[in-house]
């Protein structure tokens, strides 16, 4: 009977035992895989920030180019529309002078004409006093 209580003892220190056996081997392996997880872990987070480093230099040069190739239009488009503008100019230049031409060939006609008149009218007066 006495060893009763001694059993109950003995299964409740083995079990304890074999509890903080397995307790402490997987605390063991979960250590020595721990720096290996860390490990890999920190390598799929460089991988990552290096990959995401590419496609960001990879949109940074496409943005770039796109941005120089649209500057390039917009020049091309500035120069059109200078060319254009000077174009225009030149028109509206020649159409004044063409306009002023007009006018100081009419004037040019009216004095003629009136000239002519007079010139007629003198004649006529000459040939009626002989």
């Amino acid at each position: 009977m006495w060893h009763e209580p001694q059993m109950k003892v003995n299964r409740l220190v083995t079990a304890l035992a074999l509890a903080g056996l397995v307790f402490s081997a997987g605390e063991m392996s979960a250590q020595s895989s721990y720096p290996e997880i860390r490990e890999n872990r920190r390598l799929d987070s460089l991988e990552t920030v290096n990959r995401e480093q590419r496609i960001q230099a990879t949109s940074d040069a496409d943005v770039l180019s796109d941005l120089k190739s649209k500057r390039k239009d917009t020049r091309q488009d500035a120069k059109e529309a200078q060319r254009i503008e000077t174009d225009a100019s030149n028109s509206a230049k020649a159409s004044k002078r063409a306009y002023k031409n007009e006018k100081k060939a009419q004037k040019s006609r009216r004095h003629a004409d009136a000239d002519a008149k007079k010139a007629a009218t003198a004649k006529r007066k000459a040939d009626g006093n002989h």
